[in-house]
């Protein structure tokens, strides 16, 4: 699966929210809006504002105020995420695009923004961003940091997922479901057999980590076969099919997250590379949230003057 193809199914399903990290409740996370707020309310009411690797477009959703006159626009290599943010925001300008070759004039924007985005595209993506920037304008980027907040908790989802592979878990599921609905008791035998020889190792793994896909396969797949007199055959196959599904994306996506997590060393890379395209004030610190021990993301800013 491509990250235009991972990403993009991402979206149409899991990311119908617009956000990628949220609290608890499954909403934005108020500390986040809170610091993009604060950029934002400092821009002159007609800036320029572009938002690279948007996504479904967390920074601009709830944080612009209906009658501030900002010049609002938008890049992502994901057609359904600019779909999604035009569904919510239509007076953004949205260009579908990699972020290290955007079609709009050097110099245009008075403020750059990207959150959970831009490093996917390497330091190539910084160069163009600074390209983009006007005199008297500022850079202002989140990015995921290696061993951070986030980043522990795709460690552990890529974990999970492997151990769903690597037992053949919902294969072995279907088989044993299929055999039940079949009253077939020769072939249910050795099949439940094949399926209880693994299915004490997935449930020491759900017993340690209650959340994410293994746990959401695990207790899904339990409930429905438990109750299995209330469900045809054909319902509980097509829900482990879609599991199947969403063991692949999620395995390409969350890679992909873990890939694009900075070291303090590709953060230092990345902000001599801004310094050496022009910006000055050039700084990077950890972005922390009040009830968390690792950061959240790195902060990266910078002016171009």
């Amino acid at each position: 699966m491509s990250k235009e193809a991972s990403w993009s199914e991402y979206w149409a399903n899991e990311g119908t929210s617009g956000e990628v990290f949220v609290d608890k409740k499954g909403n934005k996370h108020p500390y986040l809006s809170e610091f993009w707020s604060k950029y934002l309310s400092q821009s002159k009411d007609n800036a320029k504002v572009i938002d690279l690797a948007c996504g479904g477009g967390s920074i601009f959703a709830d944080n612009i105020k209906h009658d501030t006159q900002f010049q609002l626009y938008a890049v992502d290599i994901s057609a359904q995420a600019l779909s999604q943010l035009n569904s919510r925001m239509p007076e953004v300008t949205t260009i579908e695009s990699s972020v290290s070759n955007i079609p709009l004039e050097s110099g245009s924007f008075d403020l750059v923004v990207s959150q959970f985005g831009i490093e996917y595209a390497g330091e190539s993506a910084f160069v163009e961003a600074v390209r983009l920037m006007a005199e008297e304008s500022q850079l202002v980027v989140l990015c995921h940091v290696e061993d951070g907040f986030i980043d522990s908790k795709n460690q552990t989802e890529l974990q999970g997922v492997e151990l769903l592979k690597s037992t053949n878990f919902i294969n072995k599921a279907i088989a044993v479901t299929t055999a039940c609905y079949n009253n077939d008791e020769v072939v249910f035998q050795q099949k439940y057999k094949e399926f209880i020889a693994i299915e004490p190792e997935i449930a020491i793994w759900v017993k340690k980590y209650k959340q994410g896909l293994v746990s959401h396969c695990y207790f899904g797949f339990r409930k429905m076969y438990e109750r299995k007199n209330n469900y045809h055959l054909s319902d509980i196959i097509d829900w482990l099919e879609a599991m199947k599904s969403e063991q692949k994306m999620t395995l390409v996506r969350v890679t992909e997250m873990r890939q694009a997590a900075q070291s303090e060393r590709q953060v230092e890379s990345i902000c001599d590379v801004l310094s050496q395209s022009g910006l000055s004030d050039v700084r990077c610190v950890p972005f922390m949230l009040p009830e968390q021990v690792l950061p959240l993301a790195w902060c990266i800013t910078g002016n171009k003057k």
